[in-house]
């Protein structure tokens, strides 16, 4: 589980630092080498997101999942222009729907959800963060095989 917390952080790292621009597939391989990288807006790369986490009318701005030969991750940057509150509430129930124990943490400027299932076999780690336009969205979801 700690390698799976340090590998997240890496993503979400590398996410933020290269905002999904530019030589973005280049700069996720040095960190992993079967990452596949979506160009902003192209809504067919959330095929690695289940379905109860897709959030509805979202803007695809970084999409890039990872298949290892135990392990596959996604990572998903998106954009809506709905409010923290609203964006909160949808993901705060697609966690319950998930059927797993989820513990986050709330503020006016940032609000993260992590939730792994009872078998421990995949887990997903979530932060929204409030911009003047709407509201970020940041996801990272694994799943053993």
């Amino acid at each position: 589980m700690k390698q799976i917390v340090i590998a997240a952080v890496l993503v979400l790292s590398t996410i933020l630092i290269t905002g999904c621009r530019g030589k973005k597939e280049h700069q996720l391989s040095r960190y992993f080498s079967n990452t596949q990288v979506a160009s902003p807006g192209d809504s067919s790369d959330l095929a690695g997101l289940p379905e109860q986490f897709r959030y509805p009318g979202a803007e695809v701005r970084c999409a890039g999942q990872n298949e290892e030969p135990h392990l596959n991750s996604g990572h998903y940057l998106l954009a809506t222009r709905d409010g923290l509150a609203t964006v909160k509430a949808f993901y705060q129930q697609a966690l319950v729907t998930m059927g797993a124990d989820f513990g986050g943490s709330y503020s006016d400027e940032m609000v993260t959800f992590d939730a792994t299932s009872e078998d421990a076999n995949q887990g997903i780690l979530c932060a929204l963060v409030p911009q003047d336009t709407g509201t970020l969205i940041i996801i990272i979801n694994w799943a053993k095989h």
